[in-house]
């Protein structure tokens, strides 16, 4: 398997952030303190289903399958899986996130 010149992943990298700086997206995120670290979501799931939260950490894998894909988010406590649904998300932020997000 070749391995893609440096360059071109440079360049897509770029082409992301102006994507995500288009969208009003910071592309490095902001700073904010959270008690939701990835290892208290998953001791806690059952009693969170019903609410929202923000996490925070590095996507290190995305698959995607039909109108759903998949993530996992890494933080120092550990990993999560996240489920993205194309009837829960509608089109736009579905195909947002299909198009600007990136390992």
């Amino acid at each position: 398997m070749e391995l893609p010149n440096l360059n071109e992943v440079e360049r897509k990298r770029a082409e992301l952030v102006q994507i995500l700086k288009a969208s009003g997206v910071d592309p490095y995120g902001r700073r904010f303190i959270t008690p939701f670290y990835n290892k208290y979501l998953k001791e806690h799931f059952e009693e969170l289903l019903d609410k929202t939260v923000e996490a925070r950490g590095r996507i290190m894998a995305i698959r995607g399958h039909g109108k759903a894909s998949f993530a996992v988010l890494r933080d120092f406590s550990g990993d999560i899986q996240l489920y993205f649904r194309f009837d829960n998300l509608g089109e736009d932020k579905y195909n947002f996130f299909k198009k600007a997000i990136d390992i």
